[in-house]
C-alpha cells in the first residue's frame, strides 16, 4: 500500500505529494481504529525505508512490519528504528546479526557503529568504521571518529595515526585540537601540555 502510494507517477519522478498524501491518510485510518496497530511495508528502496522511517518516528502505528528480499536491508531498518526508541541493547544485538563486509554505504556503516558504541563496545564500532574507512581514504569524518574509539580502547599507536590522517585531510580544521587534547588527558600527560594545546587552539580561533 505504501509503495503504491508513494511510488514513482507517470513522468517517471517520484511523488512526494503522493508520499505526504498516503502518510495522512494512514494517520487517518489508523488512529480510528480501537484495536492493536499494525502495518507493513514491503521493499525497503529508498521510498519504502523514508516510510518506514516517518511511521515510527510519528507513532502511527503499535507495530510495524518490514518485508524485503535484502535482510541485511531489514536489519538495518530494525537498528535505526532500536536507535530512534533508545534501546541500544536491542540495537546492538541486531547488528551483532549484519554481515559488515556486505554493507558498501559508510553512512549505514557508521549507523552500526554508532549502536555499538552506544553499547559501550568500542571495539566492534572501530571494526565497523575500519570497513567504511577501507571503502575510501578520503573519510575525514571516519578518521576523526577512528581516532576517537581508539583512544577509548587505549590504543594510542592508532589513535596517533588516525590523527594524523586526519589533519592531512583536513589541515584548517580546528577538530584536531579537540582530537589532540583528549589523547594527552587519556594518556595523563602534565597539566601544562594540556593547557598548551588549549592555548593554541585558543589563538587560532581567534585568528580565523
Amino acid at each position: 500500500y505504501c509503495q503504491r502510494q508513494t511510488g514513482r507517477c507517470a513522468g517517471g519522478r517520484k511523488s512526494y505529494g503522493l508520499h505526504q498524501y498516503s502518510l495522512n491518510t494512514i494517520r487517518k485510518d489508523v488512529l480510528t481504529m480501537n484495536r492493536k496497530r499494525s502495518l507493513g511495508v514491503i521493499g525497503l528502496g529508498h521510498v519504502g525505508a523514508h516510510v518506514a522511517y516517518s511511521l515510527a518516528v510519528q507513532g502511527i502505528a503499535d507495530e510495524l512490519v518490514l518485508v524485503d528480499k535484502n535482510e541485511q536491508k531489514l536489519k538495518l531498518e530494525e537498528i535505526k528504528r532500536a536507535l530512534h526508541d533508545r534501546d541500544y541493547e536491542e540495537a546492538g544485538k541486531i547488528a551483532d546479526a549484519l554481515d559488515i563486509k556486505k554493507i558498501k554505504d559508510n553512512n549505514l556503516l557508521n549507523i552500526v557503529a554508532n549502536a555499538y558504541e552506544l553499547n559501550h563496545n568500542y571495539e566492534k564500532a572501530k571494526e565497523v568504521l575500519l570497513t567504511a574507512y577501507e571503502n575510501t581514504n578520503t573519510g575525514r569524518h571516519i578518521a576523526y571518529k577512528l581516532c576517537l574509539l581508539s583512544i577509548k580502547t587505549k590504543d594510542f599507536t592508532a589513535a596517533k595515526d588516525y590523527y594524523e590522517d586526519f589533519v592531512e585531510m583536513a589541515p584548517r580544521d580546528t577538530s584536531r585540537f579537540v582530537l589532540k587534547y583528549k589523547m594527552a588527558k587519556a594518556q595523563e600527560k602534565p597539566i601544562e601540555e594540556l593547557i598548551g594545546i588549549l592555548e593554541e587552539y585558543v589563538n587560532i580561533d581567534m585568528e580565523e
